[in-house]
């Protein structure tokens, strides 16, 4: 008969040694008595590296930590354990050997306020690992042990060994009852199974963000099923569509999702689709019992991977959205059908209700200008939406000026706007400027990739220096190709009296001409980042920004100038100017193939430049290659 296989994991046999104490004898078969006055180690205390940073392998390293950490409290007022703290001093000052470690009876003769005041300096992971140690420290953590297994306080530490350390070990059975690992990005989700299968009394678990990716309805549905006084599980799911396992995993009355990534259903699962109308209502449920913090409700929802396979995404995310119930924070709906006006207006009816939700995303989804002008209609007095994000949709001049105005209104709290690819032109520009003038609270403002021209970059200028003040501190207007030096200009005389922190103008067809302008302009800006990519700015251009850069009130910290047929002479000044510049960071020069990064400026020598990939620099460690092939026979000969 095969022998059967021990229910711990697969660790190395040379991993559970014996204390170095200890290795010269053979450890016994039986574990020693309590009446012995030895000290009985647990069997997966070598296991792993201890946590506390001067333990070693033996059983008493723990103890020794602990009451070195304790000592200081001689001198913070603690009078009455003086006399015990004195004499756990001398005692480990004769311990060197393990022979001669405190005896059991020794440590019983310690009041349980001495021990108190000594674990209190240590975290719950040093305590259960105190624990793990013997039978009588394991006595003496129970005492004070808050049943609290707090892992996510550290998380750079919380590794699977670790974990399991703590959970696997006979001494720690029991002593969980809620574990707290959310943000250990270091654990995988089969560790933490493990863990909750050994610690069988957790009544709460804190799973979210563990691990790469989130957890699935099969996972999770596998970690409760040994779990029978779980209570409460907090985790974030995703999942294909609304399928069986996740209707059943929201039907346990114990959890509670904080995120939810619905993905496009493979071919296979169309026949386990259920309807959206009740996974909506499921994922509304509120917890049993009532009075839980709105924390532990869903946040965020995401299905931009989903729209496309989901049929009615807009009715879903209508009836999700519906009633005050709901507590969704952050919702993403992308790459959907053309929606009807039916969904939008149901939309825009659930908006009206709602009052939790802070960041919306909808990009991708074919909303057209009557689409942009009902959806501003709903949206306009929402009173916690922050985030409007409607990237890539065909919402045009009107829609965009519509939204801008319902949205950008004194009432709308509305702080970050995306509408790249829309084509937005200079009307939605001056709309925009017109509500930034009158207070709106807006600080982000995205238009790349439209047709923004001159004019409606002055538009905006204007709106940044205008003397009752705009809160735009972030401004994106890449890819417009129609601005030009004119709009440049516009922009750069705008930014000393503006608060902007963040321009962006790549690919804008800027050319050198302005450039000498927005260099003076940034001197006297509270600028942090500027692009200029794609600008064909040239050496002449490069000179009159290392002016900017080397002048002391400059307060720039990213400066981009990528694939702007800079040459040598351009990337001399430029990187001349970073000797007395210590504010910026980063220069990215890559993309500006005629730069040598061996000429006698150094460009590769600072760290804070960038030079990226140089196809120029390629070519000639070929052509250095090929030389030395061809010199090589020669030499050969010689």
């Amino acid at each position: 008969m095969r022998p059967r296989r021990s229910p711990l994991p697969a660790f190395s046999h040379s991993a559970f040694s014996a204390p170095s104490g200890l290795a010269a004898r053979r450890r016994p078969q039986t574990r020693p008595k309590a009446s012995d006055g030895r000290f009985r180690p647990n069997k997966v205390e070598d296991a792993f590296p201890p946590t506390l940073e001067h333990a070693t392998n033996r059983p008493m390293s723990y103890l020794h930590t602990a009451f070195e950490a304790g000592l200081p409290l001689q001198r913070s007022g603690v009078s009455d354990l003086v006399g015990e703290f004195q004499l756990v001093q001398d005692v480990l000052a004769e311990s060197t050997t393990v022979a001669a470690a405190p005896s059991r009876s020794f440590l019983e003769r310690l009041s349980d306020d001495a021990f108190a005041a000594v674990l209190q300096h240590l975290g719950s992971v040093d305590q259960l690992l105190c624990a793990c140690v013997c039978t009588t420290l394991r006595d003496v953590v129970a005492r004070s042990w808050e049943d609290s297994l707090l892992l996510s306080a550290d998380a750079h530490r919380a590794t699977d060994q670790l974990l399991l350390r703590l959970t696997l070990g006979r001494m720690a059975r029991g002593f969980v009852r809620v574990l707290d690992i959310a943000g250990c990005e270091l654990l995988s989700k089969a560790a933490v199974t493990s863990a909750a299968m050994a610690q069988r009394t957790i009544q709460e678990l804190n799973g979210t963000g563990v691990g790469p990716g989130s957890w699935t309805p099969e996972q999770l549905l596998r970690l409760i099923k040994g779990l029978h006084d779980l209570k409460v599980l907090q985790a974030d799911c995703r999942a294909r569509g609304a399928s069986s396992p996740l209707l059943l995993l929201l039907a346990n009355p114990a959890v509670r999702l904080r995120k939810l990534v619905l993905h496009r259903p493979g071919r296979g699962d169309a026949a386990e689709a259920h309807d959206l109308g009740i996974l909506a209502a499921a994922l509304k449920r509120k917890p049993a019992g009532g009075g839980e913090a709105p924390e532990s409700f869903l946040h965020d929802v995401d299905l931009a991977q989903s729209g496309g396979g989901l049929d009615g995404g807009f009715e879903f995310v209508a009836r999700l959205l519906s009633g005050d119930e709901c507590q969704v924070r952050r919702l993403a709906l992308c790459g959907t059908r053309a929606p009807t006006v039916e969904a939008l207006a149901a939309l825009g009816a659930a908006l009206e209700s709602n009052r939790h939700l802070e960041h919306l995303s909808l990009g991708c989804n074919f909303i057209s200008q009557a689409g942009g002008r009902a959806l501003a209609a709903a949206v306009a007095a929402h009173p916690t939406l922050r985030s409007l994000s409607l990237e890539h949709n065909p919402v045009q001049d009107g829609g965009v000026a519509a939204l801008a105005t319902a949205l950008c209104g004194p009432g709308s709290r509305l702080e970050s706007l995306s509408l790249s690819f829309t084509g937005a032109k200079d009307g939605a520009c001056r709309a925009i400027g017109s509500i930034l003038t009158t207070g709106a609270p807006l600080q982000l403002l995205d238009l790349g990739g439209n047709l923004v021209s001159a004019e409606g970059a002055a538009a905006l200028a204007e709106a940044l220096a205008a003397p009752s003040g705009c809160a735009l501190r972030i401004l994106n207007l890449s890819a417009n190709s129609r601005i030009g030096a004119a709009g440049a200009l516009a922009l750069s005389a705008a930014l000393p009296s503006s608060r902007l922190r963040e321009l962006r103008l790549a690919g804008c067809g800027l050319g050198s001409t302005p450039c000498g302008r927005i260099a003076a302009a940034v001197a006297r800006s509270s600028l942090e980042t500027l692009d200029l990519s794609h600008n064909q700015i040239g050496d002449c251009g490069a000179w009159d920004l290392a002016w900017a850069l080397a002048e002391p009130r400059t307060r720039l910290v990213h400066l981009l100038l990528q694939s702007n047929d800079i040459e040598d002479d351009g990337a001399a000044e430029l990187v001349g100017a970073l000797s007395g510049n210590t504010a910026l960071e980063l220069l990215d020069l890559s993309g500006n193939v005629r730069i040598d990064p061996d000429a006698e400026h150094s460009a590769a020598c600072d760290r804070r430049v960038k030079l990226g990939f140089q196809p120029g620099r390629r070519k000639k460690m070929a052509a250095a290659t090929s030389a030395s092939a061809l010199s090589a026979p020669t030499l050969a000969c010689a």
